[in-house]
C-alpha cells in the first residue's frame, strides 16, 4: 500500500506563540511542566478519592 502524499505543516509558529507567552510570563519551561505534572496528580488523586 502506497502512503498518499500530505504536506508538511511547519508548527514554529506555534512554538514561538508559546515562548512568547511564557517569557511575558516570566516562567521557565521547567516550571510550567512541573505545574502540569502537579495538576495531573492533583486530578487523578481526586478521581481516586470520590
Amino acid at each position: 500500500m502506497v502512503k498518499r502524499p500530505v504536506p508538511k505543516y511547519d508548527f514554529k509558529a506555534f512554538g514561538a506563540a508559546i515562548k512568547a507567552a511564557r517569557t511575558g510570563r516570566k516562567e521557565s519551561r521547567k516550571k510550567v511542566g512541573q505545574s502540569a505534572c502537579q495538576q495531573d496528580s492533583i486530578k487523578i488523586m481526586q478521581y481516586t478519592v470520590m
